[in-house]
């Protein structure tokens, strides 16, 4: 759950990575109870970690990177509203300075 909380800020709002990490590590401790088990996707996404290693400078690394997170998140696309409910829920009960960080209510998602 909090993997896809962050993947989902990273991808759908263009969260920084740092700010992802800080987030999801948030999400652990609030929401560890919250959580319902999520069906991994059939078939799972179709680029791999392997698409990355393929990359021949940082540039490439970087895009590589971000087309596999993509391509991760798109395939969990069933459980995409049950996610953005879990940011909603984080936001509101996040303290002042976790919820500034975070990307607003459920108006503010991307495409699922």
């Amino acid at each position: 759950g909090v993997h896809l909380v962050a993947l989902s800020l990273v991808v759908e709002r263009d969260l920084p990575l740092d700010r992802a990490a800080r987030i999801r590590s948030a999400a652990a401790d609030r929401l560890a109870g919250g959580f319902t088990w999520l069906e991994p996707p059939a078939p799972p996404a179709p680029l791999t970690i392997g698409h990355v290693a393929g990359a021949s400078d940082t540039a490439e690394h970087h895009a590589r990177v971000r087309e596999w997170a993509a391509a991760v998140w798109s395939s969990w696309a069933p459980h995409h509203e049950t996610v953005h409910r879990w940011i909603d829920w984080l936001v509101a009960a996040s303290p002042p300075d976790l919820a500034a960080a975070l990307p607003l209510a459920r108006e503010s998602h991307g495409s699922t």
